[in-house]
């Protein structure tokens, strides 16, 4: 389902980088493409949701994505926004560790700074279910300047250095690839496998971002961005009473401990769904440690 959008009006430059990150990897993942095309979305809206050609770009877009909702209905990481998190962030993950693996084994093409420059696109992208974690920042950020750099370094001439630069980027540098996971063992991004498509969840509620028309002014404007989902996620457990659970240590499981559970173990099985055993077992230590003690 290749899309063909209008261009982005010049009042919406900010989200050009997101759409385009969202045009390369459609081919390859359409999932990633949907999530980008949202966020592209929720921006937008911010910056000029009344002038005619944004209304119109808008829609096109929004068009689209509410297509492929109804074509990919059992797609839970389309219709369900746990599950895609879970998808983006291994993706991007999978993205980052083998392009640092590149960076330092001392790979620095046009290619490593394409792909730098998308995991930090993405990493950004994942605002979409809520503010990102500082982990997540960083790596944006990481990700982000290792593209400048290496793309300045070969129109210089220069030889870039592999790796974290600068005393500036300590800690950043201190991310590069996650020790907890073997790169090698991450999905190749060019070639992902097909997505995880799990069963009996709750679809989050349709979109609600399809512009509307002000007959007042005989102009049409999209009407307020869906919220996020996420904030609900404290009820994906609700029909389990944790009033009374408590970990094997005796401290208590409240809702919100009971929902990081479940997330971790989703986190688990998407990465198995990559083949990244590392990351599984990483999410599920996570969860049983929950489990163990009430605290992460």
């Amino acid at each position: 389902m290749m899309a063909t959008l209008p261009e982005v009006p010049a009042q919406l430059k900010p989200i050009q980088t997101y759409m385009k990150t969202a045009a390369d990897v459609e081919r390859i993942d359409l999932i990633i493409s949907y999530w980008c095309r949202l966020y592209s979305v929720q921006t937008a809206l911010k910056i000029d949701r009344k002038s005619p050609e944004c209304i119109k770009f808008l829609t096109s877009v929004m068009d689209w994505m509410e297509k492929l909702k109804k074509d990919q209905k059992d797609n839970e990481a389309i219709t369900n926004e746990t599950v895609g998190q879970a998808h983006v962030e291994n993706f991007v993950m999978a993205l980052f560790n083998k392009v640092d693996t590149l960076d330092r084994d001392g790979v620095a093409n046009k290619n490593t700074v394409k792909m730098f420059f998308m995991a930090a696109c993405l990493f950004e992208v994942m605002a979409v279910f809520g503010p990102l974690t500082d982990e997540i920042s960083r790596r944006a950020k990481y990700s982000k300047f290792k593209a400048a750099y290496i793309q300045k370094c070969l129109k210089n001439g220069e030889t870039p250095h592999p790796g974290p630069v600068g005393d500036e980027l300590m800690e950043i540098g201190d991310l590069g690839s996650d020790n907890s996971q073997n790169p090698s063992s991450t999905v190749n991004p060019e070639n992902p496998p097909a997505p995880q498509t799990p069963q009996s969840r709750p679809p989050i509620p349709p979109s609600s971002l399809k512009p509307t028309v002000d007959h007042s002014k005989q102009t049409p404007q999209p009407s307020e961005p869906c919220k996020s989902s996420s904030t609900n996620s404290s009820h994906a457990g609700s029909s389990i009473s944790t009033n009374h659970l408590t970990a094997i240590n005796g401290a208590p499981l409240n809702p919100e401990a009971i929902v990081k559970t479940q997330k971790y173990c989703k986190f688990a099985g998407s990465a198995l769904q990559y083949d990244d055993i590392s990351t599984a077992v990483t999410n599920l230590e996570k969860a049983l440690k929950l489990l163990k003690t009430g605290n992460e």
